[in-house]
């Protein structure tokens, strides 16, 4: 299996939830990679400890975002409308 990395920059950041907690996410762009249409482009975030995996479909402007992800160590992959991992 091809791993993908996204030819973007990939934001880890940490937000503040209404109680003032962290609430940590994922979020970037794959327009690098993907074309148009971009809601065809999946992005799946896979759990490197567990294999565990979420899809997504980007939005119109080829972005993402996981909120509420729990700490761990994720890789994050681009699919084609085929299922593909798509490579830079």
């Amino acid at each position: 299996m091809k791993t993908t990395i996204i030819s973007t920059i990939l934001i880890f950041s940490l937000g503040m939830t209404a109680f003032g907690a962290p609430s940590p996410y994922i979020k970037g762009t794959a327009t690098n990679t993907a074309k148009k249409p971009y809601p065809e482009y999946v992005v799946q975030l896979r759990n490197v400890s567990t294999n565990m995996t979420q899809r997504q479909s980007l939005t119109t402007t080829g972005e993402f975002m996981w909120s509420g992800v729990p700490s761990a160590t994720y890789l994050v992959e681009l699919l084609d409308p085929k299922g593909r991992v798509v490579c830079p």
